[in-house]
Parts: structure tokens; sequence; C-alpha cells
């Protein structure tokens, strides 16, 4: 098996719908060699799950499309059911109410405490 040549930058609540993907590939590969599937990236863009690969078959293509398309309604960090995404300063983002409220209570106390060491250096 080929050393994996690609990071997954998005969050652990996608797992379940990137990983048959993932091992989808794996098999082609294995019965392919010559030919192998790469995984270009996977990311999240625009609050929905993306998988780029430089080619695939047509099973691949569906695969990747309803990952793709369940994303939109599956929490990025814990995995939950969620109505669609939510929007904070003009980013969108596919988490459930908590995982949101935490991000959100995240940002402000990280800005506070970077607020706090400007104004020591002042000082």
């Amino acid at each position: 098996m080929e050393e994996k040549n690609y990071y997954i930058e998005c969050g652990k609540g996608w797992e379940h719908l990137y990983k048959p993907v993932i091992d989808y590939i794996e098999k082609y590969n294995e019965e392919h060699q010559d030919n192998p599937i790469e995984i270009m990236q996977i990311k999240e863009k625009f609050a929905g799950l993306r998988i780029y690969t430089n080619f695939g078959t047509k099973e691949l293509h569906e695969m990747i499309e309803d990952a793709e398309m369940q994303s939109y309604n599956t929490c990025e960090c814990c995995g939950k059911y969620i109505e669609g995404a939510k929007v904070d300063g003009g980013w969108y983002y596919a988490l459930c109410d908590d995982c949101f409220n935490e991000m959100v209570e995240t940002r402000k106390k990280t800005f506070e405490e970077f607020k706090k060491k400007i104004e020591e250096k002042k000082k």
C-alpha cells in the first residue's frame, strides 16, 4: 500500500462520510496497481465536505456525491444530524448548536486573552 500523501482538512464528525470513500479507493488500488486513484484533497468548503481525486469510477463519483450531500446535514465536529449550516461573520459552518456555541465561546476567550496581552504590553 502506498503512503498517504494527502491531509484530511475537516472535522472528525464527517469521518463516517469520507472513510468509505477512502476504503473504496484503497481496495480499487490493490486491484489496479498500474493506474491507482489518488486522493488529492479531503476538506470542508462552504460548510460541506469536498473530496477531490485525480480520477474515479462511476461508483466512486456516486459515493463522493452522496458523502458530500450528507455532510450538509451532519455536524462536522461531532457527527450529529443538523438542519443546515450556521453563519457567523460571513462564514458558513456545518455545526450543531452545541459545537457552534462552543466554537463561538472559544473564539471569544481567545480574543479576550489576546486583547489582554496587548494591553499588558502597552503598560
